[in-house]
């Protein structure tokens, strides 16, 4: 299934998020190319 670009700002912007930070971008970019990954950051940095 393709995620549009349109459907994740109407995601982001339910859950009240402007945008996404730096971290979360490059989760976003290794979620797209990988169907099972491990992300590993400090508490505190938009994991959730």
């Amino acid at each position: 299934m393709e995620f549009k670009q349109k459907d994740e700002k109407a995601i982001l912007s339910k859950l009240g998020i402007d945008a996404l930070n730096p971290m979360q971008l490059k989760a976003r970019e290794v979620i797209s190319h990988h169907n099972e990954i491990v992300l590993l950051s400090d508490t505190g940095t938009g994991k959730t």
